[in-house]
């Protein structure tokens, strides 16, 4: 067979030509390659009609008809074009604002619920409390200042959480470790769990206050030397007055 014939078709078409045999009639739309094609979308930042927190101040937006965005509130950024989302709004606060609203002190939420939980201070000198209800109270920190907390949660079968964190309250722009009911954190100077040890080391603490030391005046190596001795099930050494005079000469040292 030497040709193929399309069925309707009223013209032979060559076997083996170049141009298909499935074209449709001609079209008098101006050809895609001759229209100027619109800018391109949006960019992820912008999509939606609004930015991620800290974009740029209003701009003009290219384009004869563009208007320029709303010069935003003194205190706060614009992030949204209100000419193309007028119901989309995103504010973001000034760095001024947001440095005015930071607190360096380190708060601990206590709770007591008889036979359940038991959140309590064993040492440490809050500098401020404040009662939520009967059973919660918010205590505030100082930065640098040491504490210990002392966590008890049991549930109908027994004790299920037994646990003490000896922490230095955070300072600003230094590293912390974060701990349930403590915010921001602190730097982590003692954390063991299980009974037997928390119960160690709250004798070691009577020890020191038997001393007539403060326990938030104690080296707090020492608090990293029970905290290592502990863990791995060996004896941790007392609380010396002799030792407590070397810290407080090496403090003044340093200081």
């Amino acid at each position: 067979m030497n040709s193929l014939v399309l069925s309707g078709t009223t013209t032979l078409v060559p076997s083996g030509t170049g141009s298909s045999c499935y074209r449709g009639p001609e079209s008098h739309s101006t050809p895609w390659r001759t229209t100027s094609s619109r800018p391109r979308n949006s960019t992820n930042r912008e999509s939606f009609g609004f930015q991620r927190p800290g974009c740029g101040a209003s701009r003009t937006v290219a384009g004869p008809t563009a208007a320029r965005r709303p010069e935003p509130h003194s205190s706060f950024q614009a992030c949204a074009p209100a000419s193309r989302y007028p119901w989309v709004r995103l504010w973001v606060p000034s760095n001024t604002d947001m440095e005015s609203q930071v607190n360096d002190v380190t708060t601990v939420e206590l709770l007591w619920l008889e036979k359940r939980i038991e959140n309590r201070i064993r040492f440490g000198r809050p500098i401020s409390e404040k009662i939520v209800d009967p059973h919660r109270r918010v205590l505030s920190f100082a930065p640098g200042s040491i504490f210990a907390f002392v966590r008890w949660t049991s549930n109908d079968f027994g004790t299920v959480l037994s646990r003490i964190d000896i922490l230095r309250a955070a300072a600003p722009g230094q590293r912390y470790s974060t701990v349930p009911w403590i915010n921001p954190g602190g730097e982590s100077l003692l954390r063991l769990s299980g009974w037997p040890k928390v119960e160690r080391v709250l004798q070691l603490i009577d020890a020191v206050e038997a001393l007539g030391i403060d326990p938030a005046d104690a080296a707090p190596d020492y608090w990293h030397h029970v905290h290592n001795r502990l863990s791995v099930n060996e004896v941790p050494r007392t609380y010396t007055r002799g030792r407590h005079q070397a810290w407080l000469h090496r403090r003044k040292v340093t200081s």
